[in-house]
């Protein structure tokens, strides 16, 4: 039912007993394109902060250091895709780092190994 002061109807908000379920209905969403409706995860606003300032480092760290070519950031991780160049070619490797070792400031990521 549309409200008389919004446009949108409202949200419909659910919990999973199991992770696994709603994983499974998150990776599902994209069935859902072209109908209008969308799923996406709920965060408060102290973990969508932190989050944003995850993002910032790490495009801090990307525009640093040509070597990553992109990360993604979770709720409780952030995931660094770095390339290096080996003596059989390039190598994708793949790194994650917890919310707490991330520092805008200095080089919190350690891509030497």
């Amino acid at each position: 039912k549309k409200s008389s002061t919004k446009a949108r109807p409202r949200p419909i908000v659910c919990r999973f007993t199991y992770y696994s379920d709603k994983e499974a209905a998150l990776r599902n969403g994209s069935k859902l394109k072209m109908t209008g409706v969308t799923m996406s995860e709920h965060f408060s606003k102290e973990t969508t902060d932190e989050m944003k300032e995850v993002k910032a480092a790490c495009r801090l760290a990307k525009d640093k250091d040509d070597r990553i070519v992109k990360y993604y950031v979770n709720y409780k991780y952030a995931t660094i895709h770095y390339q290096l160049n080996t003596p059989n070619g390039k190598k994708m490797i793949r790194r994650n780092y917890n919310f707490q070792k991330i520092n805008a400031d200095k080089e919190w990521y350690d891509l030497k190994n």
